[in-house]
């Protein structure tokens, strides 16, 4: 665990202190001023690892915080896919760290398209990256599990408040930073295995609470 050996110093200083502390009320009166300079002794030394607790608190930054956030994602590609949108899907979203630039990790995404009695879903998971409070800039990886007829073709993508353009350039998105609560991600990708497949994702978020 981060700040331990720090934490268990000062605990090991205060315990001394508490125990000094004791004996001092309990002593005889000729004895009192040796035990004094033994609980003098040790101020200077509790400071400092207090201080060194401190700055072991900063480095590592604070636990993470859960964010509760509405998502709405689309997701399009040429062929042979076509269109999956899901609407009002409320995540987690784990924000880590303090100063301006914060790392963030989404539970994963599951989008669900129903069509002539035949349900195929599209998975977006492992989605982690950084967000910049001074501008609100957010910009992940992920990976797409895109499913077709027996096989399941997982493929890397950004997602980014900027802009996306697929390699071929059939898509171009742009997003928008975090602004309040408010955000877009967006990001582009392609699929080489079958005819060179590209598909674009959209997630809108709004955070219950900003971050």
């Amino acid at each position: 665990m981060a700040c331990e050996r720090e934490q268990e110093k000062v605990n090991q200083i205060v315990a001394k202190l508490s125990r000094l502390e004791a004996e001092l009320e309990a002593a005889a009166p000729p004895k009192k001023p040796a035990i004094v300079k033994k609980i003098e002794a040790l101020e200077a030394p509790l400071e400092q690892a207090k201080d060194d607790l401190r700055a072991c608190k900063q480095k590592h930054g604070p636990p993470t915080t859960p964010f509760d956030a509405t998502l709405n994602v689309l997701f399009s590609s040429n062929q042979p896919w076509g269109f999956f949108n899901e609407y009002g899907v409320r995540r987690s979203i784990r924000i880590t760290g303090r100063g301006n630039t914060r790392t963030f990790a989404f539970d994963d995404i599951e989008v669900v398209r129903k069509k002539d009695g035949v349900e195929t879903r599209t998975l977006i998971k492992n989605m982690k990256g950084t967000l910049k409070k001074d501008d609100g800039a957010m910009t992940l990886t992920a990976e797409v599990e895109l499913p077709f007829g027996a096989s399941v073709y997982r493929v890397p993508v950004s997602l980014v408040t900027g802009t996306s353009q697929s390699p071929n350039g059939l898509f171009i998105l742009t997003g928008s930073p975090l602004s309040g609560t408010n955000f877009t991600l967006v990001g582009t990708g392609e699929v080489k295995d079958i005819l060179t497949v590209e598909f674009q994702i959209t997630v809108e978020g709004v955070f219950d609470t900003a971050p």
